[in-house]
């Protein structure tokens, strides 16, 4: 048995000291150490990564799948004459708000008329031409709306 030996408040004897370290060292070795616990929170369960990567998979399979789906766009020229028509439309709309009339013809705009046809009427005009051996035409006030699917890839959509 040990033999207990009185000691000043605030010192302590050897065994005490001893017990002391030993116990903390017991403690210490009975705690997980932080780079244990940072591996076993690190880690995705397997499911977690097979869901994963078979969501990837489903995305990028349908991807691919609506890519193939997209309508074709349109033809140089067929883009070009929209791009031609469009133009001397909003040159004629331009000329009438600012005269008060249409113009007698494009040349009266300084505007690239090539293969492009002027008719105008006592309020309205049609533009027209051939594209690809298809005839075009627009008229005063109908929208500039291409014939083809090519449209539905550059139309806006609204709200649904």
């Amino acid at each position: 048995m040990k033999q207990s030996t009185k000691t000043a408040p605030g010192e302590e004897s050897a065994d005490q000291l001893v017990d002391a370290i030993v116990t903390r060292s017991v403690e210490r070795a009975n705690e997980p150490s932080t780079a244990e616990s940072v591996k076993k929170t690190a880690g995705l369960p397997p499911a977690a990564v097979f869901s994963g990567m078979v969501l990837v998979g489903a995305l990028t399979v349908w991807n691919v799948m609506r890519y193939s789906d997209m309508p074709e766009g349109f033809t140089p020229p067929e883009a070009n004459t929209y791009v031609q028509i469009f133009t001397a439309s909003a040159a004629i709309e331009r000329f009438a708000d600012s005269v008060g009339r249409l113009p007698a013809s494009l040349s009266q705009l300084r505007i690239d008329q090539s293969g492009l046809a002027y008719t105008p009427q006592a309020d309205t005009y049609t533009l027209s031409t051939v594209v690809d051996g298809n005839p075009v035409t627009h008229q005063r006030g109908s929208p500039l709306v291409p014939p083809d699917s090519g449209f539905q890839s550059l139309q806006m959509r609204g709200p649904s």
